[in-house]
């Protein structure tokens, strides 16, 4: 080890914590909101409530499937931080201070800056394109990726329609189907609908990208104090609940892909219910979350390093800095994203 890893909890905090997250997977349940999903789950031993589409999973499955599972990389016992730029719905101008729009032409922009960027190891669109059909913008900004990024790169996928699409243009790329699954060129943030639900949606992706053994980040978003509890505690057991619902449903499908458990927590303002970005909880969250991702094996990556600030001055800079440095020296594989501003109102340019 090359320095004194930063850690905020005993092991038998983190115990205690995962012990909570296997009881609620097997005494409270989750919504599996597809057909589909819960036969699956029901015929590997999950309690199943067709009615209520309520899975209750047995905390020996879920066990297995931690053990069994590929992790997407191996905890290290050195920082290893795999930037990635922001993809947000607006660009912030730093000159005018003004918010519009992301186009496809900045996404094309931003893909050829980070392949510029020796620090930045993951690229992305910074923007979501609004001057395509929306419904399809995931489309065109895979089609961007393909076509001009030098790096691995992460995007999002919208609906099960769009998902065959980016997979038939990974097939395209790549060669073949062999070639394509050895790639893993693709990849898909699950991010279950908090508190303890698994939307239609995001199952049939994750089971279409499984099939092709295409990497998959577990990542719900729990908002201490509304969609999460008020502890700090409480909604980390809630997210690795989350978390591991989800490597346990890829277990049962016998899918071969590689896993991350990811962190994108965030807390809430108490007197508004604004979605913080930068509270000082969520260092103390996100660092929670590494351990308890190290603790199982597994990768982890948080949306540390961000800010509540509206333009690139101190505020915005201690905010990243502070919180970013933590989650490095805590030794997690990943901090995003890169270039968020405003409290996720947009990519600051």
């Amino acid at each position: 080890m090359i320095f004194n890893q930063l850690d905020i909890l005993s092991e038998n905090e983190i115990e205690r914590i995962l012990d909570t997250s296997y009881r609620i997977l097997e005494e409270v349940g989750l919504r599996f909101e597809w057909e589909p999903a819960l036969d699956t789950l029901e015929a590997r031993g999950c309690m199943v409530d067709r009615q209520a589409m309520l899975v209750r999973m047995p905390r020996k499955l879920v066990e297995e499937a931690v053990a069994g599972m590929t992790p997407l990389a191996r905890p290290q016992d050195y920082p290893k931080i795999f930037w990635a730029p922001w993809i947000g719905m607006n660009l912030i101008e730093f000159e005018t201070k003004t918010r519009r729009p992301g186009r496809l032409d900045d996404c094309r922009n931003i893909v050829n800056l980070v392949n510029n960027l020796e620090n930045i190891s993951v690229s992305s669109t910074g923007v979501v394109p609004q001057d395509v059909p929306i419904e399809i913008a995931d489309v065109f900004m895979a089609e961007l990726l393909f076509k001009y990024s030098e790096k691995i790169f992460t995007t999002w996928t919208y609906t099960i329609e769009t998902g065959r699409d980016l997979v038939e243009m990974a097939l395209a790329v790549t060669g073949g189907e062999e070639e394509f699954r050895n790639s893993k060129v693709l990849n898909y943030l699950a991010e279950p609908v908090t508190p303890l639900k698994m939307p239609r949606h995001m199952l049939e992706i994750m089971t279409l990208y499984a099939q092709y053994d295409q990497p998959i980040n577990m990542g719900s978003m729990v908002q201490v104090g509304t969609t999460g509890p008020a502890t700090l505690a409480g909604s980390v057991a809630l997210q690795m609940a989350e978390n591991m619902a989800g490597l346990a449903y890829l277990y049962c499908l016998g899918s071969k892909s590689p896993v991350a458990l990811g962190g994108p927590m965030q807390t809430s303002d108490m007197r508004t219910g604004r979605c913080l970005y930068a509270a000082p909880e969520l260092s103390l969250i996100h660092l929670a979350l590494v351990a308890c991702a190290h603790h199982l094996g597994y990768m982890s990556g948080c949306t540390s390093g961000l800010c509540d600030a509206n333009t690139m001055d101190f505020q915005c800079g201690w905010e990243r800095g502070l919180s970013g440095v933590l989650l490095w020296a805590a030794g997690s594989e990943s901090i995003g994203m890169r270039g968020e501003i405003g409290g996720g109102e947009g990519l600051g340019r």
